[in-house]
């Protein structure tokens, strides 16, 4: 399996954590994810994906709230775009944690109960600040539901949200 990679900008903020690179004949580096993809039967949509996206996701044990602040809709195929959202305690949906540490991999399941079957083609840069998480640089490259993947770390605790995005319009 291969592992994530997180980067630093010269001014402070840091790259969206991505899977590493499986292979690349690309002259800036494909994010593939971690896995063998040989022998998957898997759907390859044509069109773009008919799920209407939701405006938050929690995580499994309900200890946080990922809510989407702002998003294109729709989300552009092909084209770089942001996003923000912001971190919520779980029991206390009004609450924001701003001290919570959060780290975002983007990419497509098709179909895959976890992990990805791939990655997104660029690394976007994500700032987190006071609970709110700034996201600027993604771009799908694919029809289909794209899912980012919040982990958010915050008083010794762990918890990973899942929210799905449909993509796109042309």
């Amino acid at each position: 399996m291969h592992g994530s990679a997180e980067m630093k900008n010269a001014d402070g903020t840091r790259d969206m954590q991505m899977p590493e690179p499986h292979h690349s004949t690309h002259s800036h580096p494909v994010q593939a994810a971690a896995g063998d993809m040989k022998g998957m039967n898997m759907h390859m949509p044509e069109g773009p994906a008919l799920l209407k996206a939701k405006n938050q996701a929690a995580t499994a044990n309900h200890a946080f709230l990922v809510k989407v602040l702002s998003l294109p809709d729709p989300i552009p195929f092909e084209k770089h775009f942001g996003a923000r959202f912001a971190v919520f305690d779980g029991a206390h949906t009004d609450r924001r944690v701003p001290d919570a540490a959060v780290s975002v991999t983007a990419g497509m399941r098709h179909g895959m109960q976890s992990g990805f079957a791939h990655g997104m083609q660029y690394s976007p840069k994500i700032e987190t600040k006071e609970g709110i998480v700034s996201i600027t640089g993604l771009s799908f490259h694919m029809m289909g539901t794209w899912t980012l993947k919040f982990d958010i770390q915050q008083g010794g605790k762990t918890e990973t949200a899942y929210l799905d995005l449909p993509c796109c319009a042309e």
